[in-house]
């Protein structure tokens, strides 16, 4: 009989405990005041490593967007260049550089140019 008691008590304790636990949840009294305040250095240091973790994830990911961002940027670029080094390449052909010559009233000679010889002592008496 003692026994039977001593279950019941304990059970007792137990469903107490269990609901004095959830009443002390509901009023926000998990973290004894007097526990925080013995261990506010450990919790400050957790504190600030989160907010540092947070700070290094948040500048992480600007720099990566920041990245590919430039490299979108630097696709771009390297097709304009490739089209401006097409365009110039057609300009620069012979006949596409006597078209727009002679559209603008210059035209290519059909003689050869002149070549002037001239000898060291010859240089040497203008001096």
């Amino acid at each position: 009989m003692i026994r039977a008691k001593k279950k019941e008590a304990s059970t007792e304790v137990e469903t107490k405990a269990k609901s004095s636990w959830f009443m002390s949840f509901l009023r926000a009294e998990l973290i004894d005041p007097a526990w925080f305040f013995k261990h506010a250095n450990f919790v400050l240091f957790l504190t600030s490593l989160g907010l540092v973790y947070i700070a290094a994830s948040y500048v992480s990911l600007n720099s990566i967007r920041r990245l590919e961002s430039l490299e979108k940027n630097i696709k771009v670029l390297k097709a304009i260049s490739i089209e401006q080094e097409n365009r110039l390449m057609e300009l620069s052909k012979k006949g596409r550089l006597e078209a727009l010559l002679s559209s603008r009233g210059i035209t290519i000679p059909s003689e050869p140019p002149h070549v002037l010889v001239v000898s060291t002592d010859s240089l040497n008496a203008v001096h």
